[in-house]
């Protein structure tokens, strides 16, 4: 759960990796009859469709383990210039405040994934996800 939702511009989604069927991400679920000396991970996107006043945090709560704090802060003004640095964004976009901006029809990390390649569509996936990152 979290102390903050789309209401206030904030989003989170999670995906979970279970010892019972740790290589199949599920995403939104949950562990159950996690043993002694057994790993459960999770993976959390918070995504800020706006920009927050105020540093925010957000609770997540393990059941039987505890609580997560997570200390929001959006960074929404970037005095950096666009540049391009070589090699970083792939020729596909331009590299701005730490982070490729792709061009249109590119996107990944580093402007790697052509989303007009069939071919390559599926690597521009994240496991378990239909999104194209």
């Amino acid at each position: 759960s979290s102390g903050i939702n789309a209401e206030y511009g904030v989003t989170m989604s999670h995906v979970a990796y279970c010892p019972e069927n740790e290589n199949n991400a599920e995403p939104g679920g949950s562990c159950s009859q996690v043993g002694i000396e057994e790993n459960a991970r999770f993976r959390f996107t918070i995504t800020a469709d706006q920009c927050l006043e105020d540093d925010t945090k957000m609770m997540i709560e393990f059941a039987g383990f505890g609580t997560l704090t997570v200390d929001l802060e959006t960074l929404c003004d970037c005095s950096c210039d666009s540049q391009e640095v070589e090699g970083v964004c792939g020729g596909n976009g331009g590299f701005k405040c730490g982070a490729c901006s792709c061009d249109p029809g590119w996107s990944g990390e580093v402007c790697d994934c052509n989303e007009q390649s069939q071919s390559n569509l599926e690597l521009c996936k994240r496991p378990g996800s239909e999104l194209i990152c």
